[in-house]
């Protein structure tokens, strides 16, 4: 027959067991607070009884893991899966604006004129994309210059917005600034944000 210290001592054992066996399913089972869950009230309510049955001490050590452990590990693992969210997203970005910045190269130039337009300095053209990729959001920057190579006035535009410019299609841009009578010529360049 089994004696009442031996029932005592396997009421605080048993909770120990259902608390360690709920921690290694919280921390290998992410989704686990439906299988962890009832292991951990089982070792709150052994340890109640632990403490009703005199073991104190190991009682309350258990109950106070049972009711501090699980919340801490539940935290962490939401900590985790949130800084691992933010890594792939920033991943994605920085593979996103890469393939940008390699599809931009294949982006050229066709019939680019400025003149005095009033009063206003107007530069029109075309830019096509020459690569195999759908380009979005391409930016042309002109820059008004005089005799002596000094950017008297610079401007830019959205040639090309969310709807994309498709391989081998060529869009029209224009950009214009107020007039300056010491310009000679213009430079203009696809901006790389």
């Amino acid at each position: 027959m089994t004696s009442t210290a031996d029932k005592k001592s396997k009421t605080i054992s048993i909770g120990w067991a259902c608390f360690w066996i709920g921690v290694v399913i919280m921390l290998f089972i992410h989704t686990s607070i439906l299988f962890s869950g009832p292991l951990f009230l089982a070792a709150f309510i052994l340890s109640i009884v632990g403490i009703t049955q005199n073991k104190v001490a190991s009682g309350v050590i258990l109950l106070l893991a049972s009711l501090i452990v699980p919340p801490v590990i539940a935290i962490g693992t939401i900590a985790l899966s949130i800084d691992s969210s933010i890594q792939q997203i920033e991943t994605d970005n920085l593979r996103k604006e890469n393939e940008k910045k390699l599809a931009l190269r294949y982006i050229s130039f066709e019939e680019v004129r400025w003149w005095y337009k009033r009063s206003y300095m107007e530069a029109r053209g075309k830019i096509r994309n020459k690569g195999t990729k759908k380009v979005e959001y391409i930016k042309v920057c002109v820059e008004w210059v005089d005799k002596n190579d000094k950017v008297l006035d610079t401007d830019w535009t959205y040639a090309v917005g969310s709807e994309g410019l498709r391989p081998g299609v060529a869009k029209s841009f224009r950009v214009s600034v107020p007039i300056d009578k010491r310009a000679e010529t213009i430079q203009y360049y696809i901006m790389d944000d």
